[in-house]
């Protein structure tokens, strides 16, 4: 459980805070890092951790209601 609420914070908090708040060219030098880590570890590579992940999240599907209720906040940490 908890690694499923730290998922959700930060698909429901530090995601969108991101959005908002980074400047768009801090956003493309993030993008631009991801390019560059792809490039470095090779296509092959990115395609593993990325069926990794969704094997991963088809074993583990999302169900809210097997969350705890928690905080949202940062102060729950």
């Amino acid at each position: 459980p908890l690694l499923r609420v730290h998922i959700l914070k930060e698909d429901q908090i530090l995601y969108p805070l991101a959005l908002r708040f980074l400047p768009p060219d801090e956003l493309d030098r993030l993008g631009e890092r991801y390019d560059a880590f792809a490039r470095q570890v090779g296509d092959e590579r990115v395609n593993e951790l990325l069926g990794l992940a969704e094997r991963l999240q088809a074993a583990h599907p999302f169900d809210p209601a097997r969350l705890a209720p928690v905080s949202l906040g940062c102060a729950s940490h």
